[in-house]
C-alpha cells in the first residue's frame, strides 16, 4: 500500500502538502494583490476538490474563500487564516525546503501553517460539525464578518 502521508512530525497529506508548499511559490505579498488572489484560487481549488462547500467572493479586488463543513455561511464555529505574507529579504525564501520535521519558506508559519490546520480540522468535521472557515480575513474584518453571533478564530 502506499504511503500518502509525509513522514516525520509533520503528519500531512502529501496532496495538502504539496499545497503548503505551492502556496509559499506563490509569492503572495500582501500588496501584489495578483499573487495573493492566485494563491486564493489555488487554495480553492483544492478545497473544493475535497467536497468541501466553498464560496468565492471579491472584495476590493482581492478574492476571499470561504469554505464550510455544511451548506450555507452561517456555522456555529468560524475559523480563520490568511495566506498573505510580508516581503522576503531574499529570494530563496519563496522555496520551500523540509529540514527534519520542519519545513521553512517565507510564510510557512504565519500564517499559512495555521491555514494547513484548518483545513486539517475543516476535512476532518466535513458533515458532521458546522464549521466554516474564511481567508483573507485582513480586508473584510468588518461588519460583515465580526458582527455575527458565532465564536470566531483568528488563527495568526
Amino acid at each position: 500500500m502506499q504511503n500518502n502521508h509525509i513522514e516525520g512530525d509533520l503528519n500531512m497529506d502529501t496532496e495538502l502538502f504539496e499545497l503548503y508548499k505551492n502556496l509559499i511559490r506563490c509569492r503572495a505579498v500582501s500588496a501584489d494583490i495578483e499573487a495573493v488572489n492566485k494563491s486564493e484560487k489555488l487554495l480553492l481549488a483544492y478545497l473544493q476538490k475535497q467536497g468541501l462547500y466553498c464560496t468565492e467572493e471579491m472584495i476590493d479586488g482581492r478574492v476571499v474563500v470561504y469554505a464550510s463543513t455544511m451548506p450555507g455561511k452561517v456555522q456555529d464555529l468560524l475559523l480563520n487564516a490568511h495566506l498573505d505574507v510580508v516581503p522576503a529579504a531574499y529570494e530563496e525564501q519563496f522555496e520551500p525546503r523540509v529540514e527534519g520535521d520542519r519545513l521553512y519558506g517565507r510564510g510557512a508559519h504565519d500564517c499559512l501553517g495555521n491555514a494547513m490546520a484548518i483545513i486539517q480540522c475543516l476535512l476532518k468535521a466535513k458533515d458532521k460539525y458546522s464549521v466554516g472557515a474564511v481567508s483573507n480575513i485582513s480586508c473584510v474584518a468588518s461588519s460583515d464578518v465580526l458582527s455575527c453571533d458565532i465564536p470566531f478564530i483568528v488563527c495568526c
